[in-house]
C-alpha cells in the first residue's frame, strides 16, 4: 500500500507519501529492482517507482508534481513540462518502504487554500507492473475531470500539541 498525508498552512500545501515496498527490505537483497536513477529537476522518472500529485484549483490549469525515491522530481502544467515552480521535495528509503515529502507554495499555482479542488494521487511501480491511483482512474493518470476532491476545511479538526518519543517509537498528538 501507499499512504498519503496532506496538510497545509496559509502559504504551503504539504504532502507526504509512504510507499510500502517489500523489495526494499535489505534481507531480500532486491533493492536494486526499485530504481531511482533519474535525478534532478524535470527528470523523466515515470519509468521508475515514483509518486505523483495532480492538483486543479477551481476549473483552471492542472498542476502535476512527481518524485522518485531518490532525487528526481518533475513539475508541469497539464501535460507540458515547460513550467517550473519553486517547490521542494525530499525522499528517503527505509527498510521495506520509501517516503517522499513535498512542500508546494500556493503562490506557485496562483491559488489559495479555499473551497474544493480536484486532485489525484498516484504511484507507479514498474517492478510489479502496477499503476495505482487514488481517484480510481482507468488508463492514464491525467484525467482531471475524473479526479477526486480535496476540500480545505477552515473549521475542521486541527493538530494541537504533539510530542515525539524516539526511544519508544511513539508520537502523541492531540486534536482540537
Amino acid at each position: 500500500p501507499t499512504h498519503v498525508f496532506i496538510c497545509w498552512d496559509a502559504t504551503t500545501l504539504y504532502v507526504g507519501f509512504r510507499a510500502q515496498e517489500g523489495l526494499l527490505e535489505p534481507s531480500l537483497n532486491m533493492m536494486h529492482r526499485v530504481t531511482a536513477e533519474k535525478t534532478g529537476r524535470d527528470a523523466a522518472l515515470f519509468s521508475e517507482d515514483c509518486v505523483e500529485l495532480f492538483l486543479r484549483p477551481g476549473t483552471g490549469d492542472t498542476y502535476h508534481f512527481a518524485a522518485n525515491s531518490g532525487s528526481g522530481t518533475y513539475e508541469g502544467i497539464g501535460t507540458t513540462a515547460e513550467w517550473n515552480a519553486d517547490w521542494h521535495s525530499a525522499a528517503w528509503r527505509g527498510p521495506g518502504f520509501y517516503s517522499v515529502e513535498m512542500a508546494i507554495p500556493f503562490a506557485a499555482m496562483q491559488a489559495q487554500p479555499t473551497g474544493a479542488w480536484t486532485m489525484n494521487l498516484t504511484r507507479t511501480r514498474p517492478q510489479a507492473n502496477e499503476w495505482s491511483t487514488w481517484a480510481g482512474l482507468q488508463g492514464r493518470f491525467h484525467q482531471p475531470d475524473q479526479f477526486g476532491r480535496l476540500r480545505f476545511a477552515v473549521d475542521g479538526c486541527r493538530l494541537g500539541t504533539s510530542q515525539i518519543t524516539p526511544a519508544e517509537r511513539r508520537v502523541n498528538a492531540t486534536a482540537e
